[in-house]
């Protein structure tokens, strides 16, 4: 399944937000990564938000296969308190 990243950028007024590719990735953990990086080299952070979307087909795909490619996202260590950090 590929995850694609893309950037919506918003305007004012009655224009429509245009939204343009930035990535594709194999996995969610890399569709992620590629999200969190695109995201800390942002510098209008208001006006350019980043998504993560994925074909329809591929979802269905996915969710009625027996083999599924890739494991689970677990977390593995439990993050404090003082080390979230709001970007925004």
């Amino acid at each position: 399944m590929q995850y694609q990243i893309l950037k919506r950028t918003a305007f004012g007024g009655s224009t429509p937000d245009m939204i343009s590719h930035q990535r594709t990735a194999n996995t969610l953990k890399r569709a992620i990564e590629y999200k969190v990086h695109l995201e800390a080299l942002e510098d209008d952070k208001e006006r350019h938000t980043y998504e993560i979307h994925i074909h329809i087909n591929d979802a269905y795909n996915y969710l009625t296969s027996d083999q599924r490619d890739e494991e689970p996202l677990v977390l593995t260590d439990e993050v404090k308190e003082e080390k979230i950090v709001n970007i925004k």
